[in-house]
């Protein structure tokens, strides 16, 4: 499975060891890039704090 992880902090990078060794093809996103891994995704996880999410969606726009 395609999975993207917006954000690379603590939690987006922990998720994304652990997926990659359970064998999904995993790309992590950080800001401005997040439209085109969001697009390219099955699977979209947001691993961002919760202030952050409404700039998250906006930069995503219609991409999932």
């Amino acid at each position: 499975m395609k999975i993207t992880i917006i954000g690379t902090g603590n939690v987006g990078s922990a998720l994304q060891k652990g997926l990659v060794r359970a064998g999904h093809e995993v790309r992590g996103s950080g800001k401005g890039k997040s439209k085109e891994d969001a697009a390219w995704a099955d699977l979209v996880i947001l691993a961002v704090p919760f202030g952050a999410i409404q700039d998250v969606a906006i930069d995503m726009g219609n991409a999932v």
